[in-house]
């Protein structure tokens, strides 16, 4: 595939949106500015909205220059193809289960007070891994075929994922402490290493306590 001045524009106006997603976020999950009678967080709900109506056009910009791709899922890796998606849904749904939706979306008003009022969830897929979205993210961006322009932006974006999942540490420890750092020390980040090295020595060991 040629390189075009085109996909470098397109690189750098992702890069743009992520700088400016991560620049107003900080904002977002502080507390927000309330309407509808104080059920909705109202710079949170603007801040989706913005994120949404920016990321579409950019997106549609890339699917339609993205052509000729290199990664190429194919016979047998169809499979593959098919095991990626499946488990970046199953992450997404499984997170979603355990997330405060309605106060992500900004339509409800989270608890601003969460280590004055209950700890964090820990349950679920969150007992597994501390990052379910982004690992998603991350397997569902990978299993889409991609030129060298979509080889870079899928590089771009993963980093994204990563600085975002680190930026989100340092809010959580300075929300939960001492908590949260036990929480880190017990759970995997993105692939649930630890978790399956509990569960081995569960099987290894029935009679134990607790395997850990």
């Amino acid at each position: 595939m040629e390189w075009r001045l085109n996909h470098g524009a397109c690189l750098a106006l992702w890069a743009l949106w992520c700088v400016l997603h991560s620049a107003f976020a900080g904002p977002a999950t502080a507390a927000g500015r309330p309407l509808g009678g104080g059920r909705c967080d109202g710079y949170r709900l603007a801040y989706n909205l913005g994120s949404l109506l920016t990321l579409l056009p950019l997106a549609a910009w890339t699917l339609a220059i993205d052509t000729d791709p290199l990664l190429r899922w194919a016979g047998p890796l169809r499979a593959a193809q098919a095991v990626l998606v499946a488990t970046g849904g199953g992450l997404f749904a499984a997170g979603a289960r355990q997330y405060p939706l309605g106060a992500f979306l900004g339509i409800a008003r989270g608890d601003r007070n969460e280590k004055n009022g209950r700890p964090f969830v820990t349950r679920g897929v969150l007992g597994a891994i501390r990052h379910p979205w982004y690992a998603g993210g991350i397997l569902v961006l990978w299993a889409r075929e991609a030129s060298a322009f979509g080889l870079a932006l899928n590089l771009l974006l993963s980093a994204y994922f990563v600085a975002g999942a680190f930026h989100e540490e340092q809010t959580l420890l300075r929300r939960y402490g001492e908590a949260y750092r036990r929480y880190r020390e017990e759970v995997s980040m993105f692939f649930p290493w630890k978790w399956l090295r509990r569960r081995l020595r569960r099987r290894g060991n029935p009679g134990g306590a607790n395997g850990a």
